[in-house]
């Protein structure tokens, strides 16, 4: 099979699979060098072309565990161990919820192959959410997909999934007391315990927690916070925690919450995406807000 067909059949199998327009780009009298797409394409393991499926499939697995699985068919180079490992999160428990493609092409060698950018979004069975923009690159070696090339970095998110919960003091201390590195038990914990605040009612020593359910960088920032609902001046309460489980943010903010029906109060998550450049400073904004005296009329 010589480059020409491969893209050719390439692009018949994507415009029937995923139903979406090729922009075919190449010099007359030259061979095909690379397609594009018109537009992202959004699609599932189940529904992507059966080799785009299988080298996800086998990326995902050694995202998840520290060993160099076996993925057969898919075979990676030797030096790719690394680049498929973040230096403390492995992605156990998340399946692969959908792929972006933004770009599909040919391998850059004379093999047969695909190159392919995109990003893979990743949930796990609480509906926490985490995504991997990705480049990859391989060849079809007789019954083998050989990867040579692949680079991983976290993505983004551009609306992030973020929630509010007050919890009872006691509750918050107990369970800052008892923090692990578990991010899951931490929610649980929460979910438990958290406070009914539509039948709720009066002044309570309580905490606000902001918690993310999609991973966000480094260089993002989460806080809760208070204000006034009429005057939107900010109300001053007591310590503010930040706890951080490999780009799971939780804010936690103590001090006397008015839950009455008659409260003035506002409670809020802020959250800064990560700045562009460097030298900018981040821009909150209020992303999820409760108004006790409003939700109790």
């Amino acid at each position: 099979m010589t480059h020409l067909k491969l893209l050719c059949v390439g692009a018949v199998v994507a415009a029937c699979l995923f139903g979406f327009t090729l922009n075919v780009q190449a010099e007359p009298g030259e061979e095909l060098q690379f397609y594009t797409l018109d537009e992202p394409v959004v699609t599932t393991l189940d529904e992507a072309p059966a080799d785009i499926a299988l080298v996800a499939t086998a990326i995902a697995a050694r995202m998840r565990v520290d060993d160099a699985l076996e993925t057969p068919p898919v075979v990676f180079a030797p030096n790719m161990a690394g680049r498929l490992h973040e230096q403390t999160f492995r992605y156990e428990g998340f399946y692969v919820d959908s792929i972006t493609l933004t770009y599909m092409g040919p391998a850059t060698g004379p093999e047969p192959g695909r190159r392919l950018f995109g990003t893979f979004q990743f949930e796990d069975e609480m509906g926490r959410s985490t995504a991997a923009g990705f480049g990859v690159e391989y060849v079809f070696d007789d019954e083998e997909i050989y990867v040579s090339d692949v680079a991983l970095n976290l993505a983004t998110p551009v609306d992030p999934d973020i929630r509010l919960y007050i919890l009872p003091t006691d509750k918050a201390s107990e369970m800052l007391e008892n923090a692990s590195d578990n991010h899951l038990e931490l929610m649980a914990f929460i979910a438990e315990h958290a406070l009914d605040v539509n039948n709720a009612s009066g002044i309570c020593g309580c905490t606000i927690v902001a918690a993310t359910f999609d991973r966000l960088p480094g260089d993002a920032h989460l806080y809760a916070s208070a204000s006034n609902s009429e005057s939107g001046e900010k109300i001053t309460l007591g310590s503010h925690f930040l706890l951080d489980f490999d780009g799971w943010r939780v804010a936690l903010l103590d001090g006397q919450i008015d839950l009455s029906p008659n409260s003035k109060m506002t409670i809020e998550a802020l959250y800064a995406p990560a700045p562009k450049a460097s030298n900018e400073n981040p821009v909150f904004n209020v992303v999820q807000s409760f108004t006790p005296g409003e939700a109790n009329q």
